[in-house]
């Protein structure tokens, strides 16, 4: 389904536009990078855990960011590898619907670490 930025624009929002998009052009492929941002919020300071997701088509490139966590600086060892699993559950169902459409990708197997939280 697409979304009205994509139908009005051409570009594509989101996943679903995506892979809609991966649809209509045989040679899509997608590239997959993991990472982690420091983000000062107001009075919060926090890692984001985020995936950068290079989408290749015949006539171009469009590159998506997805946050998938949060691990607030005041987290412990415990707390930090909770946020960190529940990044890597959330990380596996947006792989798995990339997966499932059949797009070619690399780094599908790619997991966020505890390192990350540092």
């Amino acid at each position: 389904m697409k979304t009205l930025t994509y139908r009005l624009y051409g570009r594509p929002a989101g996943l679903d536009d995506l892979l809609d998009r991966a649809k209509d052009d045989p040679g899509a492929a997608v590239g997959v990078e993991l990472g982690a941002e420091l983000v000062i919020q107001e009075m919060r300071v926090f890692r984001q855990l985020l995936g950068t997701f290079t989408w290749r088509f015949e006539d171009g490139q469009v590159v998506c960011q997805k946050v998938f966590g949060n691990i607030p600086s005041d987290y412990g060892a415990r707390e930090a590898a909770g946020a960190v699993a529940r990044a890597n559950r959330r990380l596996a169902q947006y792989l798995h619907r990339i997966r499932s459409a059949g797009v070619r990708a690399a780094g599908l197997d790619k997991r966020f670490e505890i390192g990350f939280a540092r």
